[in-house]
């Protein structure tokens, strides 16, 4: 699995998901979650579209405004939200 990207949409949608390929028509995403800014200045995940079945999602290349990077503590709740396998930072005991 690819690190998860945060895909700014032209209607204002953040979406945190994977991209899994991209041409010059359409930015392919998959499991995307909506960042929710909740009214305590907090944020909330959902499912986007939860109630349409898909694996992956084209989206085209003009309905994107930007693909930034999130935090370590953003893209590590992606993959726990998601079910990634999550591998610890390794350190060596001595």
């Amino acid at each position: 699995m690819s690190e998860p990207q945060i895909v700014r949409l032209v209607t204002g949608e953040e979406l945190l998901c994977t991209i899994i390929d991209t041409n010059p028509l359409h930015v392919t995403i998959e499991t995307p979650l909506i960042i929710i800014p909740t009214s305590d200045g907090n944020i909330q995940f959902l499912p986007y579209m939860g109630y349409a079945d898909f694996k992956t999602l084209p989206i085209r290349v003009q309905d994107v405004m930007f693909v930034v990077n999130p935090s370590k503590q953003l893209s590590d709740k992606y993959k726990e939200a998601t079910g990634a396998i999550m591998t610890p930072a390794s350190k060596i005991v001595t």
